[in-house]
């Protein structure tokens, strides 16, 4: 037999096991004597224990027992009766469990299931049993559930195969049983009327009443219920609706709270954000955007745009200790990074770097330190060098395998190279020796010369060729030829400076064997020598950026960028062929090491704060031009990029994501302060030295110079908006000319358009997108030339300001936009005569003097002298409204374009860049371009009290 035990502990269902309550006697009643109030007497528990065949009636017994507990129940407790209903399957067990018998001890009456299987049961027959030992059969009450049962009055005694044994025998008088055998091998419900009446004859023994008593009782019972839950009802929606103003303005306050609150936090960590931006752009891009989801504030929204502006690197994440050393393997596929007070190297996957994967491996290294690692040349060994060097066999990243110790003399390890042609292994130790090893098989090194000629370096590099080694130490550069029995010998010295360095002398060859670069005294840029010139080359000294001493140099794969990491807190690039710097990158902490990667497209430095970050070599920000981008233009379509430069440059730019350089234009006999490209994207005209400069730019890689205008004093240029080779020039005595340049060797003047009695400087022209109509603005008016009547006078434009210094037309034509020295922008519709003031933007705090329209003229762009860059929603001109400021760190904005549609706007300072204007557009990539996203520290810190959630996971 099969049977089910009690849950509670031993398996009876929780609602069976009631609660410790205060037990009172069996004839204390409830309210006004109600039947259903009565508890069992203080010495039981139950008021019924069920015995039952758990196959024949495992439907019907838990129907029952609902029953009763809803019988006669009073509205106010939670069941009429307290039954115990066994639920434990016992098969197992050899006698009856301690749960069992307890329960059975603590029930007033017995309600036995009797059928065929119940009578050969041997659990309901020991349950009953047990009963019998110490108690009457008038506390049995037998249901009948199968079988056959009859009462033989003669005999007084049942007849029939349904009961157990124990109650086979003769009794005094007949006792209660209840016919359920209709019922059995199914759920009933107690709503059911037949079925509620026949519990009601279990129940009405256990209730001490007759079973009409109890069966009128439930119907008041039921009937009182029913009005209480309609008098409830009733009052409840009486409070609901009295109250329900009370709660909907409880809860807009409890919102508006909330708002406020997360608008507060989102305002704030945007400021802080802001301030981070300068030492650690990538944790503040992710800050940013967690800001503007905790509230989409306008400081969130103008940090983020900010953000999404600038150069990103993707922060690698390790322990909090600091990075001693980074490097490439050469197939580019792995980036290594040594934590020296961890004494492990970390291991990435690097091969998209829009999605760098996360840590492959940890190497722990046992050396007590990691400070310097090299990759063999097949990028299958890592040497890694502390007190005491190893290699590593990197067949499987996920899973390194350490090959071999190498011996060395106890001394910490400063530098390790593989010899790039193979073979070979060198360390430079502190005491200054170098050790070399054949690692020919890197499972067995075999141990070579130990080299020192005495002096102290701290840096150690094979040359490309394999044929030489550098050391640096302060002051000096030693160059040594490395025969092929693996011996060293000093062949030439060179001098870096006074011998002033406070720490290691980093070095670096170029790949293309030819120039060698090492860190000069404390606070020196570094120096580079071309060794083809001979044992005595001269040493070119690039100018100097960082203000304190360098901590590691390397050189791009083409050899014509130079790297270094500083302890400033910056990684600085430098135009080899130019001798300049081109980009700085901000650290917030001492800058240890750098490394370029083998396909030059990312530089990848280790700092003090534990993160490894991979900075874009050709980022959102462009070349600086060795100083202010004094002018830009962008050619139709937003496809190419005109940058002019105070070094007397323009340089020109494909319009992509990120930019890619194109030509370069020298020869410029002052900066260029204007620029404009024609409708056919065939010529560009500069403005430089009072002249306009024209280049035939049909192919952007190769500009051709076709020489200045015929005319003198220009101040400013514009190509026509139509494909008619019409160009426009202003001078400083308010004339207009207008030239055919469709003969690049022979311009020739069309017209020229002035008008009684001005004679004040043209500064900004503006053609509509009809070409038929010129606007140009001076220092007291803005004039609109009717083209088709060139000779007419012109319509002038009442500006809100005697002194304008920028117009730009929508797309449409429609709107003009004027830029006025009162620090505002006035928008014209030009569709009326005159022109009407359709609406004045305020928000810059210096002159503006740079604006342009989104080719789908949803967007106005302004810029000026207190370096922020607005953007202002246009789409209805009369309803202009500010949507976002961004400002720059690099000063005045001297120009601006839409490059590749209206997502994107190039901005010219004392740097160029892209900026993203459409949030989502530029959300969507964010976390690509950042890295590991905030730790659960870095969010506690900004973020404290809020749940964690990273914008970027």
């Amino acid at each position: 037999m099969t049977r089910l035990s009690d849950a509670n502990p031993a398996g009876s269902e929780s609602e069976d096991e009631p609660a410790p309550l205060l037990l009172v006697d069996a004839g204390d009643k409830g309210p006004k004597g109600d039947i259903g109030a009565t508890r069992p007497a203080q010495r039981y528990l139950y008021d019924a224990f069920l015995s039952y065949n758990q196959a024949a009636d495992r439907q019907l017994a838990p129907s029952v027992r609902t029953t009763l507990h809803r019988l006669a129940r009073p509205w106010y407790r939670l069941r009429a009766l307290w039954v115990f209903l066994d639920s434990r399957d016992m098969a197992a067990e050899p006698d009856l469990p301690r749960s069992v018998t307890a329960a059975l001890d603590r029930s007033r009456f017995l309600v036995v299931f009797v059928n065929e299987q119940a009578a050969a049961s041997k659990w309901v027959e020991r349950e009953v049993s047990y009963w019998l030992k110490s108690r009457s059969f008038e506390s049995v009450i037998i249901c009948r559930t199968g079988g056959t049962l009859a009462w033989d009055a003669a005999a007084n005694r049942f007849v029939g195969n349904a009961l157990p044994p124990s109650l086979q025998v003769a009794y005094d008088n007949e006792p209660r049983w209840v016919d359920l055998s209709w019922a059995a091998h199914r759920a009933q419900s107690s709503h059911d009327t037949r079925f509620r009446d026949a519990v009601a004859e279990i129940a009405a023994p256990l209730h001490g009443v007759t079973k009409e008593q109890l069966v009128g009782e439930d119907v008041r019972q039921r009937r009182r219920t029913r009005w209480l839950v309609g008098a409830t009802i009733l009052v409840l929606l009486l409070l609901t609706v009295t109250s329900a103003g009370l709660a909907d303005l409880a809860l807009a306050q409890r919102d508006e709270a909330r708002r406020q609150t997360a608008a507060a936090i989102s305002q704030r960590v945007a400021v802080q954000a802001a301030a981070l931006r300068q030492t650690d752009p990538s944790l503040a891009a992710q800050l940013s955007l967690a800001a503007y989801q905790v509230s989409p504030t306008q400081e969130a929204r103008d940090s983020l745009l900010s953000s999404l502006s600038g150069s990103l690197d993707q922060r690698l994440t390790g322990p909090a200790t600091s990075v001693t050393s980074v490097a490439f393997s050469p197939d580019g596929r792995l980036l290594a990074a040594g934590y020296g007070a961890d004494d492990t190297v970390w291991l990435w996957d690097v091969r998209d770097r829009g999605r760098v994967t996360p840590r492959l491996s940890v190497i722990r290294a046992g050396l007590t330190g990691v400070y310097a690692l090299a990759f063999s040349p097949d990028s299958h060994t890592l040497a890694v060098g502390g007190i005491g060097a190893a290699v590593w066999d990197l067949t499987d990243p996920r899973h390194p395998t350490r090959e071999a110790a190498l011996p060395t003399r106890s001394n910490p390890i400063a530098a390790i190279a593989f010899r790039p042609t193979g073979g070979l292994l060198a360390a430079l130790d502190k005491a200054g020796e170098v050790h070399l090893w054949q690692v020919t098989d890197s499972r067995r090194p075999v141990t070579g010369a130990v080299f020192s000629y005495g002096g102290r370096p701290s840096s150690l590099v094979f040359s490309p060729d394999g044929r030489g080694v550098a050391l640096g130490e302060d002051g000096t550069v030693v160059l040594c030829d490395l025969a092929d029995t693996g011996r060293l010998t000093v062949s030439t010295r060179l001098p870096t400076g006074e011998g002033s360095r406070s720490g290691p002398a980093p070095l670096a060859f170029a790949p293309n064997g030819r120039l060698l670069a090492a860190a000069g005294d404390d606070g020196d840029g570094p120096t580079v020598w071309d060794l083809s010139e001979g044992r005595t080359p001269r040493p070119q000294l690039l100018p100097v950026v960082q203000s304190a001493d360098l901590t590691g140099l390397a050189f791009s794969p083409d050899s014509q960028t130079l790297a270094g990491s500083s302890a400033d807190h910056t990684m600085v690039l430098w135009d080899i062929t130019r001798r300049m710097p081109v980009k700085s990158k901000p650290h917030p902490g001492f800058v240890s090491s750098v490394a370029f990667s083998p396909d030059g497209t990312t530089v990848a430095t280790g700092a003090v704060d534990g993160v490894v970050r991979l900075w874009p070599v050709h980022g959102r920000v462009l070349d600086n031009q060795g100083g202010n981008t004094t002018a830009l233009a962008v050619g139709p379509g937003g496809r190419l990029l005109a940058l002019a430069g105070v070094d007397r440059t323009v340089r020109l730019v494909d319009g992509t994501d990120p930019p890619r350089p194109r030509g370069l234009i020298t020869g410029l006999p002052a900066p260029a302060d204007c620029l404009s490209v024609s409708a056919d994207s065939r010529v560009l005209v500069a403005c430089a030295g009072a002249r306009a400069w024209l280049w035939d730019i049909s192919d952007p890689d190769r500009p051709v110079p076709r020489g200045p205008l015929p005319a003198t004093d220009v101040s400013s240029a514009q190509f026509g908006s139509a494909a008619n080779a019409l160009l426009a020039t202003g001078n400083p005595y308010g004339t207009v000319t207008l030239w055919d340049v469709a003969d690049l060797e022979r311009p020739r003047t069309m017209t020229q358009l002035s008008f009684p009695s001005y004679a004040e400087a043209t500064w900004s022209l503006a053609f509509d997108p009809a070409g038929r109509t010129l606007a140009s603005a001076g220092p007291a008016v803005v004039a609109l030339w009717n083209l088709d009547q060139p000779r007419g006078m012109p319509q002038l434009v009442a500006a809100a300001d005697d002194a304008t210094a920028a117009v730009a037309f929508s797309p449409n034509g429609r709107t003009l936009a004027v830029a006025v020295l009162g620090h505002a922008v006035n928008l014209f519709d030009v569709t009326a005569a005159p022109p009407r003031l359709v609406a004045t933007l305020r928000g810059h705090t210096d002159s503006v003097i740079a604006m342009t329209f989104s080719p789908d003229g949803r967007t106005l762009a302004s810029g000026g002298k207190d370096g922020s860059v607005r953007l202002w929603d246009v789409a209805d001109p009369s309803r202009a409204r500010h949507a976002a400021t961004l400002t720059s760190s690099s000063g005045m904005i001297n120009g601006l374009g839409f490059v590749g549609g209206s997502r994107m706007l190039g901005v010219a300072a004392a740097t160029t860049w892209l900026m993203d204007t459409d949030l989502a557009h530029g959300v969507s990539g964010l976390c690509s371009r950042v890295g590991d996203p905030l730790s659960r520290d870095e969010w506690q810190r900004y973020f404290a009290g809020r749940p964690y959630r990273p914008p970027c996971r």
